[in-house]
């Protein structure tokens, strides 16, 4: 059980954040191919399958976060200046590489949202003040 501990602290962020609002976080700032490039498609998918094996055999924290953040480290594309490479041969390096693109800085994001929820709340405030309990 400690080193399942272990595990789950490893796979942590090291702002503290936890992996669910880490994959909320991927999610909205990392741009996700709709197609495998059909020159990558082997590769991925080899990478893909030996994760799924990993998973299998081992069944730890860390073995099934590097499934469910697959593909946010091999199906990203971040944009160059300069596009040299194909789309392949940057999905491949991808998979040689296996890291997380750089993320955006989400301040912005956490002030939305805090003005989203004051807004929330007198609305619903307004709403209860004239009698209004349908939600619409």
């Amino acid at each position: 059980m400690g080193s399942q501990h272990a595990e789950e602290a490893a796979v942590m962020d090291l702002s503290g954040c936890t992996f669910k609002e880490k994959l909320f976080q991927m999610k909205s700032d990392i741009v996700i191919l709709r197609r495998i490039p059909q020159a990558a498609r082997q590769a991925v998918a080899d990478h893909l399958s030996s994760l799924i094996n990993t998973c299998v055999n081992e069944n730890s924290v860390i073995s099934w976060h590097n499934l469910m953040t697959f593909s946010y480290k091999i199906l990203h594309i971040t944009k160059e200046k300069k596009n040299v490479t194909s789309l392949a041969t940057r999905v491949k390096n991808n998979v040689k590489n296996n890291q997380f693109p750089p993320l955006r800085a989400s301040k912005q994001k956490k002030i939305k949202k805090e003005a989203t929820k004051k807004q929330l709340c007198s609305t619903a405030t307004k709403k209860l003040e004239d009698g209004d309990i349908g939600g619409r």
